[in-house]
């Protein structure tokens, strides 16, 4: 049976909030205020939707359309690798019906030559310009070619302190630098907070391959930092909002908010009103 919006929001808890701390007045109001840009400003805002791991496609749809964000970076659970062309177009159609540009895929993790070449198809059938990637650093040469015969571009997600390839901006800049302008990076400013760097000077050192950024705050500056309500944290939201100001980041930001699988939708609207009261205000 479909869910409808009063239903959806019922059982995520949106209709009580006593658990946040934020009436259901005010989170809307978060989540729906517009708020007036200067000019200088030339980013969006977004979701990637790992942070919405928790809902279904149907529940995701409805939450974004309840935040009044219409900018996504979908995670595979929401836009599944195994679906067939015409699946991958009839959920991409369901979302733009409902307002939304879903402009990426991501994070998508590339550790073979099969799985480059099938990411890029999956990209392509849904119509989608952009990758949000992990590619084995063996694999950058075949990345690159792709790049060269789809012209989808990639933008590779910065890890930190997780083991994983690219831990900093630094890293994924020294190692793309000379190849196709549309290899690119997404800079992940709370893994980087968590790798004990300065998001502002990293931002500042890859500013003309920045392709896309994720942004939440988050508890501590180390690894053990995790996702928490905007403000409780130690993240700079001001001084990181600037310095994209400041290299003229054209693309999207992105909120990821991971805390509260199952309720994520209150982070998310908070989120989203903690920016744009600070955009406000430069």
């Amino acid at each position: 049976m479909k869910t409808t919006r009063r239903h959806f929001f019922r059982n995520m808890g949106l209709l009580g909030l006593g658990a946040a701390g934020i009436s259901k007045t005010n989170l809307l109001h978060a989540a729906a205020e517009p708020v007036k840009l200067k000019g200088s400003v030339k980013f969006e805002i977004g979701v990637a939707s790992y942070g919405l791991r928790g809902l279904s496609f149907e529940e995701m749809v409805e939450a974004m359309k309840m935040l009044q964000i219409k900018n996504l970076s979908l995670k595979s659970m929401h836009l599944p690798f195994e679906l067939s062309d015409d699946e991958i177009k009839q959920r991409m159609e369901i979302m733009r019906e409902a307002g939304l540009n879903p402009y990426a895929p991501g994070v998508v993790y590339m550790k073979s030559e099969q799985e480059v070449h099938d990411r890029f198809a999956y990209t392509k059938a849904a119509g989608m310009g952009m990758i949000v990637a992990v590619p084995n650093y063996e694999l950058l040469d075949l990345v690159e070619e792709k790049i060269k015969e789809t012209g989808i571009k990639i933008a590779i997600h910065t890890h930190g302190p997780d083991n994983l390839p690219y831990p900093s901006p630094e890293d994924a800049y020294e190692r793309i630098k000379e190849r196709d302008p549309r290899f690119g990076i997404c800079v992940d400013l709370a893994h980087v907070l968590r790798s004990k760097l300065d998001p502002v000077q990293q931002l500042m050192l890859t500013k003309n391959r920045v392709l896309d950024v994720h942004i939440r705050d988050i508890t501590e500056a180390s690894k053990e930092g995790h996702s928490c309500r905007p403000g409780l944290g130690v993240f700079d939201f001001r001084a990181s909002l600037q310095a994209l100001i400041d290299i003229g980041y054209e693309g999207f930001v992105s909120i990821e908010y991971e805390a509260e699988k199952d309720d994520p939708v209150p982070g998310y609207a908070e989120t989203k009103g903690y920016i744009n009261g600070i955009l406000a205000g430069l």
